[in-house]
């Protein structure tokens, strides 16, 4: 199971428990042995979403990478169907936004959007480079 998204955003409240569970679902297959699950998530925040999906969901950080200007919500379910949305992963856009995806069954269609994933996970920055990764100009945005 693969996943590029922009973001993750848990929520803590108990009110946001079903949002809660689908994270802790995804934070239990990262950590089934010879499950692979892997997260590629935008930079925007990276650092508090890491802390925050490491301490309070149990996430491996083995199992992230930071991508510059993600904006895409995609996953890949056991090579054979992808799943393209529009649906930020946050407890608001999960449970209350209109947001839209579709499902794609196709052996084909995932193993192109494998590749792409691949790629994208190995020119990643692993959690613990992204200080490394990032230049501040005085001035303008990290770069």
């Amino acid at each position: 199971m693969y996943l590029q998204l922009q973001y993750i955003h848990p929520s803590n409240r108990p009110e946001d428990e079903r949002f809660a569970n689908l994270i802790k679902s995804v934070s239990a297959k990262t950590k089934k042995p010879g499950f692979d699950a892997r997260i590629i998530i935008g930079n925007n925040e990276a650092h508090d979403w890491i802390k925050n999906m490491r301490d309070n969901w149990g996430f491996d950080d083995s199992k992230i990478r930071v991508q510059y200007r993600v904006h895409n919500k995609g996953i890949i379910v056991d090579d054979t169907a992808v799943v393209v949305s529009s649906t930020n992963w946050s407890e608001n856009s999960v449970t209350r936004a209109r947001e839209a995806g579709v499902l794609v069954r196709s052996k084909a269609i995932a193993a192109y959007y494998r590749e792409v994933f691949d790629l994208d996970w190995k020119e990643g920055i692993k959690p613990a480079d992204i200080d490394k990764a990032t230049t501040v100009l005085d001035g303008a945005d990290a770069l």
